[in-house]
């Protein structure tokens, strides 16, 4: 087996978890076809480490020989969330679909059902609670919710924040945001919001939140400390949904909006906003049918003779 060693990426050093024998080689060439399809540094620690959790529960079969009745066991035995259960099926079927590819092996993830995704309804944050929030929080904390109410960044995104990302441009400070899938984004940010991570960045070093062991934060770092700061279930994606909500007020534009979350398509940023409560009193005003004598008055029906 493995023993616990650093991987090292042009971005940050991550602590790597230990691979069982029978497995290291299959695990080593997913990892080498992953990076072939293009994947982000980002996706593929979270993919092996997903693969691993499931090495680790069957250290002395390899992967060519798990029998799907075992994948699918073992797989109910795991307390996820629908979100998580999505990710992980998702990572097994592409690592047994590949093996399959190589050695022939039958994909047995092909038994795993297909998980959806709840969509829910969008929940921004009250402006009340969070500035509450931020107002009680330490600089870093305050930083991080800052970063995801006002600039709309992804836990990963916020991780991911250097001093070169901050500059001011023509028309104002920008942000360089390095987002999902290898895309990056530039999104307008205050000034006061631009000083505060340069301030930030000028202390810490090269990244805003600096990891433990170099680098930058872990994305679920920076997840965990939403969930502690913020109050009941308000998190870091909640202030998402508060961004596109206000962003969508602003300029009742969804092209924009999705520019400025990196949605990849328009279905998903329709999902972040919430209807506004003057929406409705907006509507019925525009829509009730008014006396051309008395426009302030709606048309009533006839009286009976």
């Amino acid at each position: 087996m493995k023993t616990l060693r650093t991987m090292s990426t042009h971005r940050h050093h991550v602590l790597e978890l230990p691979t069982p024998l029978m497995w290291e080689g299959h695990v080593d060439n997913f990892i080498v076809f992953l990076r072939s399809q293009g994947l982000v540094a980002t996706s593929i620690r979270t993919k092996r480490n997903h693969v691993l959790q499931l090495a680790r529960a069957f250290p002395d079969i390899p992967p060519t020989e798990l029998d799907p009745g075992s994948l699918v066991e073992w797989c109910g035995t795991r307390a996820w969330a629908n979100e998580t259960r999505h990710a992980y099926y998702s990572t097994f079927r592409r690592f047994f679909g590949w093996l399959d590819s190589r050695h022939h092996c039958g994909n047995i993830s092909s038994v795993l059902p297909r998980i959806r995704r709840p969509s829910g309804t969008p929940r921004p944050i009250p402006d009340s609670i969070l500035v509450d929030c931020v107002d009680h929080a330490t600089l870093r904390d305050a930083l991080i919710l800052r970063l995801a109410a006002e600039a709309g960044l992804r836990c990963v995104e916020i991780a991911q924040v250097e001093v070169g990302d901050v500059y001011e441009g023509a028309d104002g400070w920008d942000l360089f945001v390095r987002g999902k899938g290898g895309r990056t984004r530039t999104v307008p940010i205050t000034a006061d919001l631009a000083q505060a991570i340069i301030t930030r960045c000028a202390a810490t070093g090269q990244y805003a939140f600096p990891g433990r062991f170099g680098g930058h934060m872990a994305a679920n770092s920076v997840s965990q400390i939403g969930r502690r700061v913020l109050p009941d279930t308000w998190t870091l994606h909640k202030l998402r949904h508060r961004y596109a909500t206000k962003a969508y007020s602003a300029e009742h534009d969804l092209l924009i909006v999705r520019e400025l979350l990196g949605h990849a398509s328009l279905q998903t940023t329709v999902r972040y906003i919430a209807p506004s409560p003057r929406a409705r009193d907006a509507v019925l005003d525009a829509t009730r049918v008014q006396s051309p004598a008395s426009p302030n008055n709606p048309i009533l029906p006839a009286q009976p003779a």
